[in-house]
């Protein structure tokens, strides 16, 4: 058998396969969670959300950009190559400053997936101005900016319903800060803590974190806070 016969066997055979065995050996992009609810969250913060994105392909995948859907949100990248089996997050960064009541935004991630092409990521958020009137619950200070030397700081939350709410953390951005909770239900008009402490070894640059929790009584709402960190580049100038 010669190469131009050997040539067009192999070629009649990958022409003849499935399409789905032939996607098999190539990257395959899959966000488990790709839409997010932050909640209500104060007028002028800036808040963000990262949407784990997976390789569940044979073939490293490349994410060529995430493209925000407005100006209001940015979509910074930590990892534009993903091994197969492995994962990178997808953050979206989402300034408050413009808008008033609920709003939807989103971004498109392009990768090298050639069969599911381009993912949709977008999120939900309720922006109030008057953050002092929330229900069923108050937050003072509503939010917070670190700086390199600062230590722990803290958040009073107040429940201002007149029944019990179960409280916890759905969010957070754990590289950055510890964040806990000194109680995980307020009876009415009872306060807690919520304890955010600043981690050794934080990155250089400047950034725009946020902290999800969810409250459940009569019904369930969500509140994001704006956490704000000045990095050592900032602090220099």
């Amino acid at each position: 058998m010669n190469r131009l016969t050997k040539f067009l066997l192999c070629a009649i055979l990958c022409f003849s396969l499935p399409a789905s065995v032939l996607a098999q050996d190539m990257p395959k992009i899959f966000v488990p969670q790709p839409h997010w609810d932050f909640g209500k969250t104060p007028k002028g913060g800036i808040i963000s959300h990262k949407y784990w994105t997976k390789n569940v392909g044979s073939r490293v995948l490349y994410i060529i950009k995430v493209r925000p859907g407005c100006g209001c949100t940015q979509a910074p990248l930590e990892k534009l190559f993903i091994p197969p089996n492995d994962s990178a997050p997808a953050e979206l960064v989402f300034n408050s400053t413009s808008f008033s009541g609920k709003s939807k935004k989103g971004a498109i991630i392009v990768s090298t997936d050639s069969i599911t092409g381009q993912v949709s990521i977008d999120f939900t958020v309720d922006v109030v101005a008057h953050f002092d009137s929330t229900y069923p619950l108050y937050f003072q200070p509503c939010s917070l900016t670190f700086v390199p030397t600062s230590k722990a700081q803290q958040i009073d939350i107040k429940n201002v319903s007149p029944g019990k709410v179960g409280l916890k953390i759905i969010d957070s951005p754990d590289e950055y800060f510890q964040v806990s909770l000194t109680k995980g239900r307020l009876p009415a008009g009872k306060s807690c803590k919520l304890k955010i402490q600043n981690k050794k070894g934080l990155p250089m640059e400047s950034s725009f974190k946020s902290i999800t929790l969810e409250a459940t009584g009569d019904s369930s709402y969500r509140f994001t806070l704006p956490i704000r960190w000045i990095g050592w580049d900032e602090k220099k100038k």
